[in-house]
């Protein structure tokens, strides 16, 4: 049976209500109250099944919620009813008009029409065959709450240019909140880094009207979300609405560059969650040493780095003046490389020092000593260590236990497609003194484990409050799964299998989410 035919969702709506149902047991699916209904509904349509992706592309979560809501309204004459009359299941409004199998432009039409009084969360992709202009033609462009623009093609700034030049007109800073933008970009590490080219600013092709407007409003968002999307930072200055920021795939040039992003980031006073992800700056040769700019940002909680060249690495935990905030952190191999612009004047493109010292962790390197230094002087709360393209991913036992001593703060551990024998698992053991850290958070994802049946004993020497395993079937060998699941439930009051990284929220930023 379909999993979006009637006859499903039905049963899917029947069955997500959990005790709310059961409260109402006597009751037909037809016949219950119509608050519990739409409590039914926005679950259905909007929460993901547990054999679903947890956090879709924009494109793929709009074909989701679409068909799902269509098929909703199938079920019976009373459930159409209050399907429609349900503001809050039409508040995403769909801009794909010329992409076949996604909702239409009268999609998005009859969504607005539905939505009542409701706020607007404007969702787009665009194609090589779209029309960038709004998707409300006729019609005075509404007021949105969010917008979030994603596209499928590569050079497709101008395209969005267009777009936001069509919607900026209509929107007011006290009523848009959220501004989440994605490029299309190739892979960065199968392409050359270059700086953009002022042809690739997102404010490029605009009046100065516009760039004016467009500059305001993202002064006054409270998250804003970019990936493959350039901006001339030294305009901008945020208020203290702004909560979040993910940037994410961009090449900003020098450490100037850099600098000027930091001193934006730092208008920020209210700033709660700020993640940077796979963001290159060129270190210079030849520049003298300034002093270090040190920016405030007092409310912060989390600072999240993936995939960061050491540069841009250090010059960001040097400049985040110390705090009660968690510090996350992502290690690739580019995090073993200093990112600098060729020697040659006709080139733009970029040249990678490795680190030479000794290596910290992992055969082929992960964590070189000026990296481990770094991180131990930074009090980071979080470490991922990343081995899928690594030849020969055995963790090696002494250099974890050597790294783990260096970072007795550290609070979680997540390992990416390592794999582990008994002397890696072992020297996951907390000893009874000394400096190594207690941990309250365990993850395993990829590779698989040897001599499994010995990873309860060992994680139960630490204070463990999550521990997330891979769920594949190949993940624990060497003892009997289910029984080392068991006795890791005994040990660890959160204790999850899951498909990889897929179902978690921090680090899983390979498609650009509906957020």
């Amino acid at each position: 049976m379909s999993n979006n035919d009637p006859c499903s969702l039905a049963l899917l709506a029947w069955e997500s209500a959990g005790e709310t149902l059961a409260n109402a047991a006597s009751s037909r699916p037809y016949s219950l109250p119509k608050a519990i209904l739409a409590e039914i509904f926005m679950n259905v349509v909007f929460s993901p099944r547990p054999d679903e992706k947890y956090f879709p592309s924009v494109a793929d979560a709009l074909k989701r919620i679409f068909r799902r809501l269509h098929s909703l309204l199938a079920v019976c004459s009373t459930w159409r009813k209050v399907g429609i009359a349900l503001g809050q299941l039409w508040c995403v409004i769909p801009a794909t008009e010329g992409i076949s199998n996604y909702p239409s432009l009268e999609a998005a039409s009859l969504a607005i029409q539905r939505s009542g009084n409701h706020p607007l969360h404007l969702a787009a992709v665009l194609s090589h065959h779209y029309d960038p202009a709004p998707p409300f033609l006729s019609s005075t462009i509404p007021q949105f709450t969010s917008i979030n623009i994603a596209t499928q093609f590569m050079a497709s700034t101008p395209d969005i240019s267009r777009m936001l030049k069509g919607l900026i007109r209509s929107q007011s800073p006290s009523v848009l909140s959220e501004l989440s933008i994605h490029q299309y970009e190739p892979h960065m590490d199968d392409s050359p880094l270059q700086p953009p080219k002022s042809n690739e600013f997102i404010d490029s092709s605009m009046s100065a009207q516009h760039r004016d407007r467009l500059t305001t409003l993202i002064g006054s968002l409270s998250a804003l979300r970019l990936r493959g999307v350039y901006i001339h930072w030294e305009t901008i200055t945020f208020s203290d609405k702004l909560v979040e920021f993910h940037l994410q795939s961009v090449v900003l040039g020098n450490t100037a560059q850099l600098a000027k992003l930091l001193q934006a980031i730092g208008s920020a006073q209210q700033l709660r969650d700020l993640r940077l992800v796979s963001v290159v700056a060129f270190a210079d040769r030849s520049e003298t040493l300034n002093a270090q700019q040190t920016i405030s940002l007092p409310k912060l909680q989390s600072l999240l780095l993936e995939n960061l060249s050491f540069n841009v690495l250090k010059q960001v935990l040097t400049s985040i003046a110390p705090g009660s905030h968690q510090i996350k952190v992502a290690l690739t191999p580019r995090s073993e490389r200093t990112h600098f612009r060729s020697d040659h004047s006709d080139s733009d493109e970029s040249v990678d020092e490795f680190l030479d010292d000794e290596f910290g962790f992992g055969e082929g390197g992960v964590v070189s000593k000026s990296v481990l230094d770094l991180l131990a002087s930074s009090n980071v709360h979080t470490i991922l260590l990343d081995a899928h393209k690594r030849e020969a991913p055995w963790v090696q036992a002494p250099k974890l236990r050597s790294l783990l001593r260096s970072l007795p703060s550290l609070k979680t551990l997540i390992m990416v497609s390592w794999k582990w024998d008994l002397g890696a698992i072992r020297a996951l053991e907390r000893p009874d003194s000394g400096s190594f850290p207690n941990l309250e958070g365990l993850c395993i994802v990829g590779g698989y484990i040897t001599d499994s049946n010995r990873l309860p004993h060992e994680v139960a020497t630490h204070s463990l409050q999550t521990m997330i395993l891979d769920s594949h079937p190949g993940t624990l060998v060497g003892g009997d799964r289910g029984q080392i699941a068991r006795l890791l439930k005994r040990v660890v009051p959160d204790f999850r299998l899951v498909r990889g990284l897929e179902q978690m929220d921090e680090f899983n930023y390979d498609s650009w989410r509906l957020w």
